[in-house]
């Protein structure tokens, strides 16, 4: 009989952060099923040390990666990826414990009929300080309230109701709610800072400074942003929220 771990990487869920360990996931997926690869993947008490291979399948906001002995689940998967029909990644590495998280994304690339997404080499580190009963508000407070470091090479957004958003060499470095974040948009790179704020159901983001050399580009940059809004996503400058829940 198939053994069956059940994986939850919800955030919602988990008080802690995972002993993790995982390097080189690779795969796709084209609704409903695909492959999967590591070079080593460390789960808790899930331990496959060397190469090993996963068939994917989506029910619902869960992936499962099954093998021939264990079928590992991966639960409430964010809203715009699993919405996507096709989704390919690379280069996934994790490394997390019971004080710090690290995240490193290759890249990542989805679509379906009314919108596509491409993402290159982000990653996220940060500290957990425990002060939360789940870990999704116990990170977003680490990182966002406390201290933290995000950096992206390249999104790009497309929507048939929209034009194409890219945002492009942004890295963002936190301290106690002060932001200093680089990005090229529109042409330009700019320099600016702000502040953040995680906030219960929400994280809100203040731009005080948007500079390309000695330009003032917020206006620019804001009207870049305003491109993103969506029923979760909100601008109205100088800030922009971002609701969890919806």
């Amino acid at each position: 009989m198939k053994f069956l771990v059940i994986l939850v990487l919800s955030f919602s869920v988990l008080a802690k952060l995972p002993e993790a360990d995982i390097k080189g996931f690779d795969g796709s997926y084209a609704d409903p099923t695909g492959q999967a690869q590591s070079t080593k993947f460390l789960y808790e008490d899930i331990s496959f040390e060397e190469n090993a291979n996963f068939v994917v399948e989506k029910q619902a906001a869960s992936f499962f990666l099954q093998t021939p002995n264990e079928e590992i689940q991966i639960e409430n998967i964010p809203s715009f990826v699993n919405d996507l029909e096709k989704l390919s990644w690379a280069d996934i590495n994790l490394s997390s414990n019971n004080t710090s998280f690290n995240l490193s994304v290759g890249s990542l690339s989805g679509e379906n009929n009314e919108r596509s997404l491409s993402l290159k080499e982000f990653s996220i580190n940060c500290k957990s300080q425990n002060r939360y009963e789940d870990l999704m508000s116990d990170l977003l407070d680490s990182c966002l309230n406390e201290s933290g470091n995000l950096d992206l090479n390249s999104i790009v957004l497309n929507s048939v109701n929209k034009k194409e958003t890219k945002v492009e060499n942004l890295n963002i470095d936190i301290r106690t709610n002060s932001m200093d974040f680089k990005v090229k948009a529109s042409g330009f790179n700019v320099k600016g800072d702000g502040k953040v704020y995680f906030e219960e159901d929400k994280v809100r983001v203040r731009i005080d400074k948007a500079k390309a050399g000695f330009l003032n580009v917020k206006g620019i940059l804001f009207k870049e942003l305003e491109k993103m809004e969506s029923q979760s996503v909100k601008v109205n400058k100088p800030w922009i929220t971002i609701y969890l829940n919806q």
